[in-house]
């Protein structure tokens, strides 16, 4: 299928091992492209000038280094803007691979647009002598915009599009009501690399597609009781971001930035974060989702809090894996929720910005700063854990059991009273009833107040069989299963050190992916058809 050139002739003839600057702008109008038709346009800067009116009716795909929106202009129709480099037009096989950098200067865009850059579609504040909004480069979605898979060129050749992330910088991408986000994952999606934010409009339900950097795909959600709000968010790591994470050991290493239109807007917020960003002592199996409140101590969250942050006394497990991706869920990401009724109305207010916290976060008279087990062949299952503060501390439980929810005490340590030096504890649990057990410390004062610490698991004399090989192991990517009896994988299941679940698919294949897991050491478990267990243990790299 050959392009129509209704606009391309307007740049002059197909020029190889040449990239001549060149412009096409649209002015005044309507022009409109109807149902069915094709047009291309290739330029290093193409605009739509004031009082412009461009109907998208067909496909119109803009092979250009720069896209100006004037905020007077007018983009409507039912069909498809597509955005993509000059060197994917085709005809201009002279030209760089570079990103194509768009102003769209708040005006709103009523047509989907497609980007098909693989080198990103990044927003700027360009000038372009017309009346642009100096400082204002949002790009305002009426329908919507499209992560593209494919990208067509001017002689109808089809090639395949990936990282074409949209680099947001210090602007915003708004979303109208109705506006849709498709085709995000973990390769390509927004990058809020700025104080840049996604917004949408009366939200309702919306996934929010964000990463801090090309790579590193941290995504939210929210899903509010009525769409009387509009809802902004932006992702940075603790060192960008303008809250203090006190304690980075214990949380992620991700803050969302998310404000709202409406401060009594209800919604549940659901953060995506990657396990690799894990803080030394996060526990993903017992965490909360919390807010910065900025002074301490401080009850906004429900229970009273020592830190910065709020706590709300209920905690728990992150899921497996992360959902919030079209397409395959991604091994080696966790999604956590919590529900809201009151949200900051500005980017800059402390309580608009959440992370994750494990749950010891609460107000211990002791600090754990660690508390860890493993399993210790002639030993048993060895627990030890470190204070760095304790006041009034009379003694710690430990409690156990083979289900996290029904734990009871099996040991007792006696503490240090009150010290602001380091202290390290130890305890044996020799005799272990099960292959998993999960354990607990009850923190008790003086005066009897006692404070739960978090969850750990620890998994007991881990066998591997004989009958089930893995390898490459070390692995990179796809692990490769090999059973030595004559038996059918039925489930799998892959496991991290301290026996919490990463991975559980139910297959019959020989192999399995392993890419998205961080590096370190796992279980995997194979589960035949037959009823048997096999297990196997290996690094990923």
């Amino acid at each position: 299928m050959m392009l129509l050139f209704a606009l391309y002739t307007l740049v002059g003839s197909r020029s190889y091992g040449q990239c001549p600057p060149t412009s096409v702008s649209i002015t005044g109008g309507p022009v409109t492209i109807p149902s069915g038709g094709i047009v291309a346009v290739i330029a290093s800067s193409f605009s739509v000038g004031p009082g412009a009116h461009l109907t998208i009716d067909g496909n119109y795909t803009a092979f250009v280094d720069t896209v100006f929106i004037d905020p007077s202009a007018i983009i409507d129709g039912s069909g498809v803007f597509h955005i993509a480099s000059r060197r994917q037009s085709g005809a201009s096989d002279g030209c760089p691979a570079r990103p194509t950098y768009i102003d769209g200067n708040g005006a709103k865009v009523d047509v989907l647009i497609r980007n098909e850059n693989p080198n990103n579609l990044v927003l700027a504040d360009l000038t372009k002598g017309a009346t642009p909004t100096n400082g204002q480069a949002t790009l305002y979605l009426g329908k919507g915009l499209d992560f593209g898979t494919t990208s067509l060129n001017i002689f109808g050749v089809s090639t395949p599009v990936d990282n074409n992330d949209v680099i947001l910088n210090n602007y915003d991408v708004r979303f109208d009501n109705d506006a849709l986000t498709s085709n995000y994952t973990a390769s390509r999606f927004f990058v809020t690399n700025g104080t840049g934010h996604v917004g949408k409009e009366s939200l309702q339900t919306f996934i929010f597609p964000v990463g801090r950097a090309e790579g590193d795909y941290t995504p939210a959600s929210i899903n509010a009781s009525a769409a009387t709000s509009d809802f902004f968010v932006n992702v940075n790591d603790y060192a960008t971001s303008a809250s203090n994470e006190q304690s980075p050991s214990e949380g992620i290493d991700r803050t969302w930035n998310i404000y709202a239109s409406n401060a009594s807007a209800s919604a549940t917020v659901n953060l995506q974060h990657n396990l690799s960003t894990n803080g030394g002592n996060y526990t993903n199996e017992n965490a909360f989702v919390t807010r910065y409140i900025g002074t301490a101590p401080n009850t906004a969250g429900g229970a009273t809090s020592q830190s910065l942050w709020d706590y709300t006394g209920n905690c728990s497990a992150g899921s497996a894996t992360g959902t919030l991706v079209t397409g395959s869920a991604i091994i080696g990401a966790s999604e956590l929720t919590r529900a809201f009724t009151t949200f900051a109305t500005n980017a800059a207010s402390n309580d608009a910005n959440y992370t994750k916290s494990r749950c010891d976060n609460s107000p211990m008279p002791v600090r754990l700063a660690q508390f860890r087990g493993q399993w210790v062949a002639g030993k048993g299952n060895q627990l030890t854990w470190l204070t760095y503060q304790e006041q009034n501390n009379d003694h710690f439980e430990i409690q156990s059991g083979s289900d996290a929810r029904a734990l009871e005490t099996v040991g007792r340590v006696a503490g240090k009273g009150t010290t602001t030096m380091a202290q390290v504890y130890e305890f044996v649990d020799a005799q272990p009833q099960n292959e998993l057990t999960y354990y607990r410390l009850k923190q008790v004062d003086t005066d009897g107040t006692f404070t739960y610490s978090s969850i750990i698991a620890v998994r007991r004399n881990i066998e591997v069989s004989n009958g089930l090989m893995v390898y490459p192991n070390p692995v990179i990517d796809e692990l490769k299963l090999q059973l030595t009896s004559k038996q059918t994988p039925d489930e799998v299941r892959i496991y991290s050190l301290n026996g919490g679940q990463l991975v559980h698919q139910t297959m019959n294949a020989k192999s399995i992916s392993a890419g998205n897991l961080p590096v370190g050491n796992y279980i995997i478990e194979v589960k035949t058809k037959e009823g048997e267990i096999l297990r196997q243990s290996f690094v990923k790299y």
